[in-house]
């Protein structure tokens, strides 16, 4: 990471990640307990960066199916 993305680093909180998914906090955990998403650990709590989640969400998109008829 360079000097110009650590100026615009937002961290986000487990509970951020929660409301962001509309998932519980239970649930979040889980994600991060099977390393599906990159997080950072200060003092032992946990924090996500933007881009991370934006790119997990990409990373997990499922495309809908198209139909022939």
């Amino acid at each position: 990471m360079n000097d110009i993305s650590l100026k615009n680093l937002k961290l986000l909180s487990i509970k951020d990640l929660g409301q962001i998914f509309n998932i519980s906090q239970t649930t979040a955990y889980r994600i991060v307990e099977g390393r599906k998403i990159p997080f950072y650990k200060i003092n032992g709590v946990l924090r996500f960066s933007e881009e991370d989640i934006i790119n997990y969400l990409k990373e997990n998109r499922v495309d809908q199916i198209q139909h022939r008829r």
